[in-house]
């Protein structure tokens, strides 16, 4: 690298390797392109290297509005890519297309790269996914940082995916290879006090706790006019997968139904039991799944609630506690993960205990019956949310680059 710190002045070139990118519906990929959005509107340059969405044409018909230039200074480039079995609708590239990447690199000679999930982006198996790291070459050739980010609690998943015994077996091999990839990395952003801890306590050192991932503040804000007289209405957002453990929710639901008049929930999100909920739970006026949404029209499913509900227990951050918060929902979420950092207990909403059908039903009765509570909840969401915003996320991550990029040069 032979660029001044002083020649920076917000003109980095930053490379970001991403295991998923619009137009895919995740947190992961929503967070990379607000973040790539404020560091591109402060006078850096972007490319981001993504996994190719054109085989899912019929699932994601706008995907050639992420590619190419998308911005005046973003660039995103695709890859081959094939299904990732484990989560709908994702890609993973394929393998021998890490030398592609490596390539690229060598082109952009980017000042910065950082990797979301390096463990993912090839998959999750054994010998594609965990033995790889992507950009450690091309960093260790030209001296240039590199830095990660955790987002997805896959060790949660294992017990809804694997039998018991292969639980056993792989947990603990997985679990070695990830700290091997994740210690390869200069530093590794944490989100969320349960991402920090849970990292530390595998031993892994090169970590930075922060606010690093944030969600549009600007965008997720009560729209006036969507919420009904004489209905309460109670949400759920996000994808529909056994690891969210929903069951508990629509159970509780119809129990609910049958107590109270002119309750409603709306369930907002696709995922590989979408059918099976539709099927086993009816898709009527008061139980209805609205399927994938695309996330600028989220604001009016928030806005038109009365509460948002979430039983998962395997989130490590919780983007839509946050955009339901922003819109002055009082919520309601298992005691897990990082929700706990997410969700003021008591003030900003109420904790069940996790996997407890009767315990959540009793919190939702007790905003039902309470609707100064709901109102003084929806205030302190909304305060609160606005601490999580993408713009401070962006500029937290920014300082983290620069710094990082400043001592490489003085090495």
């Amino acid at each position: 690298m032979n660029r001044k710190y002083t020649d920076w002045k917000n003109e980095m070139k930053i490379a970001f390797i991403t295991s998923s990118f619009k137009p895919e519906l995740n947190g992961v990929s929503q967070a990379l392109y607000s973040r790539a959005r404020y560091l591109a509107e402060m006078g850096n340059n972007i490319l981001i290297l993504a996994p190719d969405y054109q085989p899912l044409k019929d699932i994601y018909p706008n995907y050639n509005q992420y590619l190419g230039q998308i911005s005046s200074n973003i660039w995103v480039k695709s890859y081959p890519a094939t299904e990732l079995k484990e989560v709908r609708y994702s890609r993973k590239m394929m393998p021998f297309y890490q030398y592609d990447l490596t390539k690229e690199l060598e082109k952009y000679r980017p000042d910065i790269i950082h990797v979301d999930e390096p463990y993912r982006i090839f998959g999750l198996k054994y010998v594609n996914g965990h033995m790889r790291r992507p950009g450690i070459k091309y960093a260790r050739l030209r001296n240039a940082p590199i830095t990660a980010m955790w987002h997805t609690d896959y060790f949660k998943y294992a017990k809804y995916y694997l039998s018991k015994a292969r639980e056993n077996i792989l947990v603990p091999i997985l679990t070695n290879l990830f700290k091997w990839v994740y210690r390869s990395y200069d530093r590794v952003f944490c989100h969320s006090d349960y991402v920090y801890n849970k990292m530390a306590d595998l031993g892994i050192q090169n970590l930075k706790s922060g606010l690093f991932h944030g969600i549009e503040t600007d965008l997720f804000k009560v729209v006036r006019g969507a919420k009904k007289e004489n209905e309460f209405r109670m949400l759920y957002v996000g994808r529909l997968e056994p690891e969210k453990t929903l069951d508990i929710l629509f159970k509780g639901f119809e129990k609910l139904n049958k107590q109270y008049d002119n309750l409603f929930l709306d369930v907002v999100g696709d995922g590989s039991l979408l059918n099976k909920y539709r099927s086993t739970y009816g898709d009527n006026n008061n139980f209805h799944f609205h399927g994938g949404i695309k996330h600028e029209a989220l604001p009016k499913y928030y806005s038109q609630a009365d509460i948002f509900v979430s039983p998962s227990q395997t989130e490590t951050f919780g983007s839509t506690v946050l955009e339901a918060a922003a819109c002055k929902l009082p919520l309601i979420a298992a005691k897990s993960g990082g929700y706990q950092q997410t969700v003021l207990d008591g003030k900003s909403g109420i904790f069940f205990e996790p996997g407890n059908e009767a315990d959540l039903e009793k919190k939702i009765k007790i905003l039902i019956h309470e609707k100064e509570l709901r109102k003084s909840m929806g205030k302190t969401s909304r305060k609160y949310a606005l601490q999580f915003s993408a713009k401070n996320a962006a500029e937290n991550i920014y300082k983290e680059f620069i710094s990082l990029a400043e001592n490489r040069i003085k090495l």
